[in-house]
C-alpha cells in the first residue's frame, strides 16, 4: 500500500483532502525523501496546479529555503537576492510566477520577463507563453499599449481567445477602418461564427458599406440565437426559429414506464435523493435510443425535474430545437403576479430564472445564493423590508413563490438603477453594480451590443446575451407579442413593432 500511495501522490495533480491523512501515515512509516518531495513539486508545476501547501512542512534545511523562495515567486513574484540554480525546475517556477503576475500587473510582468529570461535562459515557448498572458490581460483591461503587446506575440502563437480579445479591444477604439481590418486576424473557424459576422456587418454599416453589411445581416439572421435576432432587427426581418416537439405515443409511454432505470431515477428524485437520482438517470439515459431520449426528458419535466433538458440533451442542432423541453413553463402564475407587482415583463423574469437555476427551486451556489432566482439571503431580506414583504428567513428562499417575488424585486432595483439600459441591469444582477459601473466608466459611449461584447467577465458577457435571448423565447412560449431583442436590450417593451417567427428554407431537417 505504501508503493500505491506513493505512486498516487507523485502522479496526481490534485488530491482529495482525505488523502492527506494517508500520506501523513506513509511519511511517518517511511519518511519521504527530498528527491520524492521535489518530484511531487515538479509534477504540480507540470500539471499547472497551485496545491503546494502540502509540501511546506516536508522539506528541511537548504531544500526548505529553496522551496519557500520558489513559492514566494509563484505567489508574489518575489525574487531572492542570491542566484537560483539555472535548471528546468527554476525555469518552470519563473514561468508560472510570471503568468500569475501578468494577470495582476502587466507592466511589472513585462519588465521582470526581460531580466529573468536572460538570466535563467527561459525557452522560446516559455517566453511566448508569458508574452501571450501579458497581451491578454492588457487587452482584457483595455490598456493603451495592449495592441503593441498583442502584435509582440508571434502570429502562429496567438490563441483563439487572444484574437477574440483583440477584437473587443478594437471595438473600444472608435476606429472602424482598423476594426474592420482586425476581423482578418481571426482564425478561419472564428470567422464562421455568427457573432463576428454580425459585428463585421455593424462596422461595415457604420462605414456606409451598406450592401456588404446587408449580405452579412441576411446570413446571420438565419440563425436562432442572440446575434441572429440582432441581425434580423438591423434589416427589420422576422426571427428564425424551427422548433420540434417530442411526441409521446402509447408505445413510447409503455416502453419508458417499463424502463426500470428511468423509473427508479424518477422515484429517487421524488424522494428528494437528488444525487442518487442523477446517477441512476445518467446510467439509464445512455441506454435509450435517440428517439426515446427527448421523450424521457419530457416525462422528467412532468415531475418537476426541469434541468434534465439542459444537462442531458446533447448539443446538436436538432436537440437545440426542442424548445418546449429546454424552456419549460413552471410557476407561471407566480411569475405573472411578481412581474405585475414590480412592473416587469414576465418573459424577462422567467428568462432570469431559467439562466440562474433552470427552475430548480432547491439549488444553492457556493456564494450561498439560493433558489430559482439565486438570491443571497441578506439581499433578499433587504428587498423584503423595502417592499413590505414579510421576511421568513433564508430557508424560505427555497419556496418558489417567495423566491420569485423577491427576485422580481431585486431585478426591479437593477432596472431602476440603470434606466433605459436593460442590458446593464442584467449585468448588474449577475456581476453586481460595482463591476457594471466600472465597465461603464471605462467604455461610456459604446452602443449596447458592442458594450455587451466588451464586458470583461466571460460569465456576465454570456449571461446578458443568454437572458435577452431566453426572454424572446419565453414571450413565444407564453404566446405574448414578441418584442424585438434590440428593444429588450434597453428594457423597452412598449415598441409598436412586433416580431413573428419563421423557419428558414435552409432548415430542411424534420
Amino acid at each position: 500500500w505504501q508503493q500505491d500511495v506513493l505512486g498516487i501522490w507523485q502522479t496526481e495533480a490534485q488530491l482529495p483532502t482525505a488523502c492527506l491523512t494517508v500520506i501523513a501515515a506513509l511519511n511517518k512509516l517511511a519518511p519521504l525523501t527530498a528527491t520524492q518531495n521535489w518530484q511531487r513539486f515538479d509534477n504540480q508545476l507540470t500539471n499547472n496546479s497551485n496545491e503546494f501547501s502540502e509540501l511546506s512542512t516536508r522539506f528541511t534545511g537548504a531544500d526548505k529555503i529553496q522551496f519557500d523562495q520558489y513559492l514566494a515567486f509563484i505567489n508574489n513574484a518575489q525574487l531572492p537576492t542570491e542566484t537560483w540554480p539555472n535548471n528546468d525546475r527554476t525555469r518552470a517556477v519563473l514561468t508560472k510566477g510570471l503568468l500569475a503576475l501578468a494577470k495582476r500587473d502587466t507592466t511589472q510582468a513585462e519588465n521582470l520577463l526581460a531580466s529573468v529570461a536572460m538570466n535563467y535562459s527561459l525557452s522560446t515557448e516559455q517566453k511566448i507563453a508569458v508574452q501571450s498572458e501579458i497581451a491578454l490581460w492588457s487587452l482584457v483591461n483595455y490598456q493603451d499599449n495592449a495592441e503593441a503587446r498583442f502584435f509582440a506575440v508571434p502570429e502562429k502563437q496567438r490563441s483563439a481567445n487572444l484574437r477574440e480579445w483583440y477584437m473587443r479591444f478594437l471595438f473600444t477604439q472608435n476606429n472602424d477602418s482598423n476594426t474592420l481590418a482586425g476581423f482578418e486576424q481571426l482564425l478561419p473557424e472564428q470567422q464562421k461564427e455568427d457573432r463576428w459576422h454580425y459585428f463585421q456587418a455593424r462596422v461595415l454599416e457604420r462605414l456606409n458599406r451598406k450592401k456588404e453589411a446587408l449580405a452579412l445581416y441576411q446570413k446571420v439572421s438565419q440563425s436562432s440565437n442572440f446575434h441572429g435576432w440582432l441581425a434580423a432587427d438591423r434589416i427589420q426581418a422576422d426571427y428564425a426559429l424551427c422548433p420540434i416537439e417530442p411526441l409521446i405515443n402509447a408505445k413510447d409511454l409503455k416502453s419508458l414506464k417499463n424502463n426500470e432505470g428511468i423509473q427508479r431515477a424518477f422515484m429517487l428524485w421524488q424522494l428528494n435523493e437528488a444525487n442518487y437520482a442523477i446517477w441512476q438517470w445518467n446510467a439509464a439515459y445512455k441506454s435509450l435510443s435517440d428517439e426515446q431520449k427527448p421523450k424521457a426528458i419530457a416525462m422528467a419535466q412532468q415531475i418537476g425535474w426541469y434541468d434534465r433538458a439542459v444537462f442531458s440533451l446533447e448539443n446538436t442542432p436538432d436537440n437545440q430545437r426542442y424548445y418546449s423541453l429546454r424552456f419549460a413553463l413552471p410557476y407561471q402564475q407566480a411569475f405573472k403576479n411578481a412581474a405585475s407587482r414590480f412592473q416587469l415583463n414576465p418573459s424577462w423574469l422567467m428568462a432570469h430564472a431559467r439562466a440562474e437555476s433552470i427552475f430548480m427551486p432547491d439549488v444553492q451556489s457556493s456564494a450561498n445564493a439560493r433558489g430559482l432566482l439565486q438570491l443571497i439571503p441578506s439581499t433578499a431580506e433587504a428587498i423584503a423590508l423595502k417592499n413590505a414583504i414579510p421576511w421568513q428567513g433564508a430557508e424560505s428562499l427555497y419556496n418558489p413563490d417567495i423566491n420569485i417575488e423577491l427576485g422580481a424585486g431585486a431585478l426591479r432595483n437593477e432596472m431602476n438603477s440603470y434606466p433605459n439600459k436593460g442590458y446593464q441591469a442584467i449585468g448588474a444582477y449577475n456581476a453586481g453594480p460595482t463591476a457594471v459601473n466600472r465597465w461603464q466608466t471605462q467604455r461610456p459611449n459604446l452602443d449596447p451590443d458592442f458594450w455587451i461584447e466588451t464586458v470583461t467577465y466571460k460569465e456576465t458577457r454570456e449571461y446578458i446575451a443568454r437572458v435577452l435571448a431566453f426572454s424572446v423565447l419565453y414571450d413565444w412560449r407564453l404566446n405574448n407579442p414578441i418584442v424585438p431583442i434590440s428593444n429588450r436590450m434597453l428594457g423597452d417593451f412598449n415598441t409598436s413593432r412586433k416580431i413573428k417567427f419563421y423557419c428558414p428554407k435552409v432548415s430542411t431537417k424534420p
